[in-house]
């Protein structure tokens, strides 16, 4: 019995010795990491609050149009039975236009 309790102590001993070695290589291994992102993020080229230097130019397209309406129509009024008043309209309305469209242009 002597000899399984101190067989489960060097067992014990030992997981908390790796442990230990584990929590103090943690300290290096994450500095190496952070310098491995530096580096990294040095190649890609100077970050200046977060944000790449791109130089945008705005466009637009050159369009008009024209429209026409005409509009005709007639009212017409009807007496019904009695004395009642029925009201009614015929409109007619005929839009005509057209649209010229350009290229695009650069507001610069």
């Amino acid at each position: 019995m002597k000899n399984k309790a101190q067989t489960i102590s060097e067992y014990v001993l030992l997981v908390a010795a790796i442990g230990a070695a584990l929590t103090v290589m943690q300290i290096y291994f994450s500095r190496s990491i952070n310098s491995v992102v530096k580096v990294a993020a040095d190649q890609v080229g100077r970050q200046k609050d977060g944000a790449a230097e791109i130089d945008y130019i705005e466009w637009r397209r050159k369009e008009d149009s024209t429209t026409y309406t005409t509009s005709w129509g007639t009212n017409t009024e009807e007496k019904l039975l009695g004395g009642a008043v029925r009201y009614g309209m015929n409109d007619t309305s005929v839009q005509q236009g057209g649209a010229s469209y350009g290229a695009w242009v650069s507001e610069k």
